[in-house]
């Protein structure tokens, strides 16, 4: 439980949207992003014009489940939701069904998504 609570509270930090209000009532609405060096848009990734973007995407996971990993209760523990894939093909066609539904996004949030996706996945299943 506390692992998917992590999930969550550093997928928001890292992406977000937010509304805000001005004296007058007025809303206005604002993204707010950390930053990616090198990410691939999903245009790009649909059009696959962007050489090494799969590579990208298997050292961006690689990179945020170290990061989890190390996050945890027990460091080096048995978390590691990129396990719940057999290949890393599988990966590559998630982010193809995630940029076409989410053309305007990058693939770190894709990416993020996904993980997040395989969190969850693996969290169900040591559930009892």
């Amino acid at each position: 439980m506390l692992k998917a609570l992590l999930a969550i509270f550093l997928a928001l930090s890292v992406s977000g949207h937010s509304v805000a209000q001005d004296n007058a009532g007025t809303s206005s609405e604002q993204s707010y992003y950390t930053t990616s060096f090198g990410v691939p848009d999903c245009g790009q990734w649909i059009k696959k014009s962007r050489p090494g973007s799969d590579v990208w995407l298997m050292g961006y996971l690689s990179g945020l489940n170290k990061m989890f990993n190390s996050l945890s209760v027990k460091p080096n523990s048995a978390y590691d939701p990129l396990s719940e894939l057999s290949s890393a093909d599988q990966a590559f066609a998630w982010m193809d069904n995630w940029c076409r539904e989410n053309p305007l996004k990058g693939v770190d949030e894709g990416a993020l998504m996904l993980h997040i996706t395989l969190s969850a996945q693996k969290i169900r299943r040591a559930a009892p």
